[in-house]
């Protein structure tokens, strides 16, 4: 028989995805309304098919059991593998589901794209500290710093040099805007492919925790199948809703976007998310990558063409969530702890 506490986990890891769905759409679909090289509508629609597409193909690629989830979760200090049964297990996963579903919608709210992975890896180690278990501090900030760091660089940089390659090319005649247009609809696909294949993990890995502390093996089983086109559905469904606050910020106030700009920024987050995703054992933000490809491509016009006041928020925002979600992963992990 079925737990209290994994049937809510799992309604939880699916909010989870349906909200990282809608806070998280904007990133495939932000530059190619600002560029009108698809309504708004279509945009939406060809994201949340790709985020399910990508969806089954990342957790179809990457699920392996428990030891999987407490790695991808920022669960190490847990537990050593066996989680069946151990009661820390149901006041840490749903506080961190807790923590990770308010933040993102506060950040929706406000209209600023921010990491739901460093969300969940700030939120873990909160969850931890509550509970009173060691937090292995140099591996947490690796985690966190790294792709912090390293995806708003890289994003900016490349797309910046693509922008201005491209804008030479077309200024030679070489390149028409149709041309360019069908191009960035084939890289917004490519992010919102890749945001499913990536973030898709976030949820499941919960989920495959709440069955091991059931006692249900979800290595290669129907359950893990049902539970992988559970999650799949759930964010694709929260695309294809749409954030609507995030998408005006980044296709209309963060720059303005011409066509060479909006495929430019889109083709470099894809490729920087998809390599995070799968070669380099971290994950690079989705949102983080195409902001920081939008800047870099705008700037190509010149620095003009950023709302750096604008742009500044964002970077705060990026800086204070691990920290902001520490704290409201140890609060709702210490409520959750002390009403079960």
């Amino acid at each position: 028989m079925l737990s209290p506490f994994f049937v809510a986990a799992v309604c939880l890891a699916l909010v989870m995805a349906y909200v990282n769905g809608l806070h998280d759409a904007s990133n495939a679909v932000s530059t190619t309304i600002a560029t009108r090289a698809m309504s708004e509508r279509a945009a939406l629609i060809l994201a949340a098919i790709l985020n399910l597409l990508g969806s089954l193909l990342g957790l179809g690629m990457s699920l392996t059991g428990a030891r999987w989830a407490l790695d991808l979760a920022g669960l190490e200090s847990l537990t050593h593998g066996d989680v069946h049964g151990d009661p820390l297990v149901p006041p840490m996963l749903v506080g961190v589901a807790l923590a990770v579903i308010c933040w993102s919608v506060l950040t929706w709210a406000l209209g600023i794209p921010s990491s739901t992975w460093q969300a969940m890896l700030g939120a873990a180690a909160g969850a931890a500290l509550a509970m009173g278990l060691p937090v292995p501090w140099l591996a947490a900030l690796a985690l966190i710093v790294l792709p912090l760091v390293v995806a708003p660089v890289v994003s900016g940089v490349a797309s910046y040099a693509l922008a201005r390659g491209i804008r030479r090319l077309g200024a030679e005649d070489r390149i028409s805007i149709g041309t360019l247009q069908f191009l960035q609809t084939l890289s917004a696909g490519a992010v919102a492919t890749a945001h499913g294949f990536s973030d898709s993990r976030i949820s499941m890995a919960l989920i495959v925790l709440a069955a091991s502390y059931q006692g249900i093996d979800m290595a290669d089983t129907p359950a893990a199948v049902s539970a992988m086109i559970a999650v799949s559905l759930a964010l694709a469904l929260g695309t294809l809703v749409g954030g609507h606050r995030i998408i005006r910020t980044l296709a209309r106030r963060l720059t303005n976007l011409a066509t060479v700009q909006g495929f430019a920024a889109e083709a470099v987050a894809a490729i920087v998310v998809l390599v995070g995703a799968s070669g380099t054992g971290t994950s690079f933000s989705t949102s983080q990558s195409l902001t920081s490809s939008v800047v870099g491509s705008g700037l190509a016009l010149g620095p003009r063409q950023i709302r750096w006041k604008l742009f500044g928020g964002i970077l705060g925002i990026w800086v204070a969530t691990p920290v902001a979600c520490l704290g409201l992963g140890a609060m709702c992990t210490l409520l959750v702890h002390r009403l079960t």
